[in-house]
Protein backbone atom coordinates (compact mmCIF):
# COMPACT_ATOMS: atom_id res chain seq x y z
CA UNK A 1 0.00 0.00 0.00
CA UNK A 2 2.71 1.97 1.11
CA UNK A 3 4.65 1.70 -2.56
CA UNK A 4 1.29 2.21 -4.20
CA UNK A 5 0.45 5.45 -2.83
CA UNK A 6 4.84 6.47 -2.91
CA UNK A 7 4.28 6.00 -6.59
CA UNK A 8 0.94 7.91 -6.97
CA UNK A 9 2.69 10.49 -5.12
CA UNK A 10 6.14 10.53 -7.67
CA UNK A 11 3.65 10.41 -10.93
CA UNK A 12 1.74 13.62 -9.18
CA UNK A 13 4.83 15.35 -8.44
CA UNK A 14 6.17 14.79 -11.50
CA UNK A 15 4.01 16.25 -13.67
CA UNK A 16 3.50 19.19 -11.67
CA UNK A 17 6.62 19.88 -12.10
CA UNK A 18 7.19 19.31 -15.58
CA UNK A 19 3.68 21.36 -16.24
CA UNK A 20 5.66 23.91 -14.49
CA UNK A 21 9.08 24.25 -15.74
CA UNK A 22 7.17 24.26 -19.12
CA UNK A 23 5.33 27.48 -18.30
CA UNK A 24 6.58 29.28 -16.24
CA UNK A 25 8.05 32.59 -17.60
CA UNK A 26 10.65 35.43 -16.60
CA UNK A 27 10.00 39.38 -17.92
CA UNK A 28 12.24 42.11 -16.36
CA UNK A 29 11.47 45.79 -16.87
CA UNK A 30 10.53 49.47 -15.52
CA UNK A 31 7.47 50.15 -14.48
CA UNK A 32 5.33 50.29 -11.32
CA UNK A 33 4.24 46.44 -11.69
CA UNK A 34 8.11 45.87 -11.99
CA UNK A 35 8.73 46.79 -8.41
CA UNK A 36 10.52 49.92 -9.90
CA UNK A 37 13.39 48.97 -12.02
CA UNK A 38 12.86 44.87 -11.64
CA UNK A 39 11.70 41.94 -11.91
CA UNK A 40 8.17 39.40 -12.51
CA UNK A 41 8.23 35.81 -12.60
CA UNK A 42 4.88 34.42 -13.64
CA UNK A 43 2.92 31.33 -12.65
CA UNK A 44 0.49 30.47 -15.21
CA UNK A 45 -2.48 28.33 -13.32
CA UNK A 46 -3.03 26.14 -16.14
CA UNK A 47 -5.33 28.54 -18.19
CA UNK A 48 -3.82 30.59 -21.39
CA UNK A 49 -5.70 33.28 -20.41
CA UNK A 50 -4.57 34.17 -16.65
CA UNK A 51 -1.23 33.93 -14.91
CA UNK A 52 -0.04 35.21 -12.08
CA UNK A 53 3.49 37.21 -11.32
CA UNK A 54 5.51 38.02 -7.72
CA UNK A 55 7.76 41.32 -8.60
CA UNK A 56 10.87 42.75 -6.70
CA UNK A 57 12.82 45.74 -7.95
CA UNK A 58 14.84 48.99 -6.70
CA UNK A 59 11.62 51.01 -5.95
CA UNK A 60 14.28 54.41 -5.29
CA UNK A 61 18.21 55.28 -4.51
CA UNK A 62 19.69 58.44 -3.43
CA UNK A 63 23.28 58.91 -2.13
CA UNK A 64 22.03 60.21 0.90
CA UNK A 65 20.42 57.38 2.03
CA UNK A 66 19.46 53.15 1.18
CA UNK A 67 18.07 51.68 -1.50
CA UNK A 68 14.28 51.13 -1.47
CA UNK A 69 13.21 47.83 -2.53
CA UNK A 70 10.07 47.11 -3.92
CA UNK A 71 7.87 44.20 -3.74
CA UNK A 72 4.48 43.07 -5.24
CA UNK A 73 1.93 40.10 -6.63
CA UNK A 74 0.07 40.35 -9.38
CA UNK A 75 -1.97 39.13 -12.82
CA UNK A 76 -2.39 39.53 -16.55
CA UNK A 77 -5.62 38.46 -17.63
CA UNK A 78 -5.23 38.18 -21.25
CA UNK A 79 -8.48 39.69 -23.55
CA UNK A 80 -6.48 37.50 -26.87
CA UNK A 81 -2.36 36.74 -27.41
CA UNK A 82 -1.06 40.05 -27.54
CA UNK A 83 -3.38 41.98 -25.15
CA UNK A 84 -4.13 41.74 -21.58
CA UNK A 85 -6.03 43.53 -18.42
CA UNK A 86 -3.10 43.88 -15.72
CA UNK A 87 -3.82 44.05 -11.62
CA UNK A 88 -1.02 44.57 -8.93
CA UNK A 89 -0.86 44.94 -5.25
CA UNK A 90 2.57 46.27 -4.25
CA UNK A 91 4.84 49.22 -3.55
CA UNK A 92 3.36 52.17 -5.01
CA UNK A 93 5.05 54.96 -3.37
CA UNK A 94 7.70 55.91 -1.66
CA UNK A 95 8.77 59.54 0.72
CA UNK A 96 11.62 60.34 2.04
CA UNK A 97 12.11 62.75 5.04
CA UNK A 98 14.21 64.12 7.72
CA UNK A 99 13.59 63.21 11.06
CA UNK A 100 14.84 65.46 14.54
CA UNK A 101 18.26 64.01 14.65
CA UNK A 102 18.56 64.56 11.12
CA UNK A 103 18.40 60.62 9.79
CA UNK A 104 16.41 60.07 6.42
CA UNK A 105 13.69 58.19 7.40
CA UNK A 106 11.25 56.20 4.18
CA UNK A 107 7.81 55.99 4.41
CA UNK A 108 6.79 53.28 1.69
CA UNK A 109 3.13 52.75 0.95
CA UNK A 110 1.41 49.55 -0.80
CA UNK A 111 -1.78 49.80 -3.27
CA UNK A 112 -3.64 49.03 -6.02
CA UNK A 113 -2.86 49.33 -10.13
CA UNK A 114 -4.97 48.17 -12.75
CA UNK A 115 -3.61 49.10 -16.22
CA UNK A 116 -3.51 47.51 -20.09
CA UNK A 117 -0.48 45.92 -21.65
CA UNK A 118 0.41 44.70 -24.89
CA UNK A 119 2.89 41.99 -25.78
CA UNK A 120 4.65 42.80 -28.88
CA UNK A 121 5.47 39.13 -29.66
CA UNK A 122 2.37 37.70 -27.89
CA UNK A 123 1.82 36.47 -24.52
CA UNK A 124 3.77 33.01 -25.05
CA UNK A 125 6.81 34.37 -26.77
CA UNK A 126 9.77 36.43 -25.73
CA UNK A 127 10.15 39.64 -26.47
CA UNK A 128 8.90 43.27 -25.65
CA UNK A 129 6.36 44.77 -23.59
CA UNK A 130 4.40 48.42 -22.99
CA UNK A 131 1.78 49.06 -20.54
CA UNK A 132 0.12 52.13 -18.84
CA UNK A 133 -0.96 51.97 -15.50
CA UNK A 134 -2.98 53.81 -12.44
CA UNK A 135 -2.18 53.56 -9.12
CA UNK A 136 -3.97 53.81 -6.33
CA UNK A 137 -2.56 54.24 -2.30
CA UNK A 138 -4.04 55.87 0.61
CA UNK A 139 -2.47 58.95 -0.03
CA UNK A 140 -3.20 59.55 -3.89
CA UNK A 141 -3.21 58.16 -7.36
CA UNK A 142 -1.02 58.29 -10.58
CA UNK A 143 -0.51 57.08 -14.05
CA UNK A 144 2.42 55.21 -15.02
CA UNK A 145 4.18 53.57 -18.08
CA UNK A 146 5.57 50.42 -18.23
CA UNK A 147 8.11 48.64 -20.68
CA UNK A 148 9.50 44.94 -20.59
CA UNK A 149 10.77 41.79 -22.05
CA UNK A 150 9.58 38.76 -21.59
CA UNK A 151 11.82 35.67 -21.96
Amino acid sequence: MKKIAFLILLSVVSSTNTFASDTIRFETGIGVDFGGIGAQFHMPIGTNKLDLYLSAGLFYTSNRSNEEMGFGAGGNYFMDKKQAITFYYGTLHTERYIDEFLDVRTDSDQGLSVGYKYYFSGSSASGWSLGANYNFYDGGSYPFLSVGYRY
